[in-house]
C-alpha cells in the first residue's frame, strides 16, 4: 500500500539485469505468487492499474513467468506461510517450472502451482492482462476473509497528506 512508482529504480533494475546478461549470466524473471490478502490490498488501495502497468514495464527487461493474480495460488491459503510468504514447496515447484523441469509426475497440489505459471512476453501481455482482469472479476469476494480485513485497515488509515 506504500508503493511508489520510480523510473530511477526501474532503470537501476534494468541496468543490473543487462549487466548480468552481458557477463554471460542467464537471468530468469518471474513475478511470485501473491496471497489473497496481498491482491486485495493492491485492489482495494486503488493500485490495480499501477500493478498492471508495472507488469508491462517489467517486459522492458525481458519476458517473465507470472505466478501472481486472482484465481491462481490465492485460492488456497495453505500455499502461504503468512500473508507475504509462500511455502518452501511452492518455491521448489516454481524453480522446477522456470528451469524447464518436467512436472508430469508431480502430485496434484504441485501441479496446481505448476499450472499457475504464465509465460508473459510482448506478444502475450495484452491477452494475459485481459485474462487476469476476468479472473479478478470472477474471483473477488468482497465480504469474505481478506477483503474484510483489508477494507478495515484501509478505513482506519489516516488520510494521506497532500
Amino acid at each position: 500500500m506504500g508503493y511508489r512508482e520510480s523510473a530511477a529504480q526501474l532503470a537501476l533494475f534494468r541496468g543490473a539485469v543487462a549487466g548480468a546478461r552481458a557477463a554471460g549470466i542467464e537471468v530468469i524473471l518471474f513475478v511470485p505468487p501473491l496471497s489473497r490478502c496481498e491482491l486485495e490490498a493492491i485492489d482495494q488501495a486503488g493500485a490495480w492499474e499501477t500493478f498492471e502497468r508495472w507488469k508491462r514495464e517489467l517486459l522492458g527487461t525481458g519476458p517473465y513467468w507470472d505466478f501472481s493474480g486472482y484465481g491462481k495460488l490465492d485460492r488456497d491459503e495453505s500455499f502461504f506461510l503468512d500473508v507475504p510468504h509462500f511455502t518452501p514447496v511452492v518455491g521448489h515447484v516454481i524453480l522446477r517450472e522456470i528451469l524447464g523441469r518436467d512436472c508430469r509426475l508431480c502430485e496434484a497440489r504441485a501441479r496446481i502451482i505448476h499450472d499457475a505459471a504464465d509465460w508473459v512476453d510482448r506478444s502475450s501481455i495484452d491477452a494475459y492482462l485481459a485474462r487476469q482482469a476476468m479472473m479478478r472479476t470472477i474471483s473477488r469476494r468482497p465480504h469474505e476473509g481478506c477483503a474484510r480485513v483489508v477494507e478495515g485497515v484501509l478505513r482506519a488509515r489516516p488520510a494521506a497528506s497532500p
